[in-house]
């Protein structure tokens, strides 16, 4: 069980990583972005029953409850994800990253448009 909720807790950072670097990828924050990242909070409130994770989470949602999701705020969102990333580190790189493009992929697609601005982004983080 415990192997488990470590799985569990890997995919939702990585998810989530990708999710704000997908939001902030065109360089503005819309009303279902915002909704995107609470329903990742949402979603993985059930998580919160452990260390790390539960530091984790209350860092995040704290931000997220705010109301107010800027380009200050991806920021910030981004620098909980570095603080926290070695805690959530996952030993095959490959379902890390592939978490990651989940969340990246979700991101760009939360606003409802793909340009192409955001698909020249994409193509500069391979690698």
């Amino acid at each position: 069980m415990e192997n488990n909720f470590l799985t569990q807790t890997q995919v939702a950072f990585h998810n989530l990583n990708g999710l704000v670097n997908g939001i902030a990828m065109d360089g503005r924050i819309t009303i279902s972005e915002y909704e995107a990242l609470k329903v990742w909070c949402n979603t993985h409130e059930g998580l919160c029953s452990e260390e790390p994770f539960l530091s984790f989470f209350e860092e995040i949602s704290t931000k997220v409850k705010t109301g107010t999701i800027g380009q200050e705020e991806i920021i910030e969102l981004k620098e909980i994800l570095e603080k926290h990333a070695l805690n959530f580190e996952e030993k095959d790189k490959t379902k890390a990253d592939l978490h990651f493009l989940q969340g990246i992929c979700y991101g760009i697609m939360a606003d409802g448009d793909i340009n192409k601005y955001e698909l020249e982004m994409l193509k500069k983080m391979d690698g």
